[in-house]
């Protein structure tokens, strides 16, 4: 009987020794997945060209990014002209990038981006890269730019031509001439 009882009281005490730190490292994502507000979460406002009938149009976008209950960054947006046009998915951090994988809620169309990893300056505008589907079901890889407060329409216009750069008459990037 004692030497069930030192067996049981060993056994215990080895299992809170092992389990204590995972138990630790629970509470505190927890704490930090409910109470934490990081700089990238919450509203932004995202521009591009596309085409639509052979024509280029801007299109403006709201994105709400927040953490799900896994702690993954998770996107979804919204077109502000056609409110059916929804899109709804995840941000990933490799390097100094973000990666934004996106799916269509109505549609099958699947929009991969990859964005210079913002650092909040106060600027808070951040160019990117994206491959989708225009309006005339071609593929295209066009110039996108995310900001929290919403732009004029001209505005927006201005810095998507400012930043598109064609080089060698083949590569789209993104220029590196700083905003004025």
């Amino acid at each position: 009987m004692e030497i069930d009882k030192a067996i049981a009281i060993v056994a215990s005490a080895i299992t809170i020794v092992y389990a204590l730190p995972y138990v630790i490292k629970f509470i505190q994502f927890l704490g930090n997945s409910l109470f934490r507000k990081e700089f990238l979460t919450g509203i932004w406002h995202a521009y591009h060209f596309t085409r639509l009938h052979g024509k280029i149009l801007l299109r403006h976008e709201r994105w709400t990014i927040k953490r799900n209950i896994l702690n993954r960054l998770i996107i979804r947006t919204q077109d502000l002209k056609n409110r059916d046009l929804k899109y709804k998915g995840v941000i990933l951090v490799q390097r100094n990038y973000l990666l934004i994988s996106l799916k269509g809620i109505k549609h099958k169309e699947v929009v991969q981006m990859r964005f210079f990893d913002i650092i909040p300056t106060g600027q808070d505008v951040i160019f990117g890269l994206v491959m989708g589907i225009d309006f005339d079901n071609k593929p295209q890889c066009f110039v996108r730019f995310m900001g929290r407060r919403e732009f004029a329409d001209e505005e927006a216009r201005k810095l998507l031509l400012f930043k598109t750069t064609v080089k060698d008459n083949a590569i789209l990037s993104i220029s590196e001439q700083d905003i004025e």
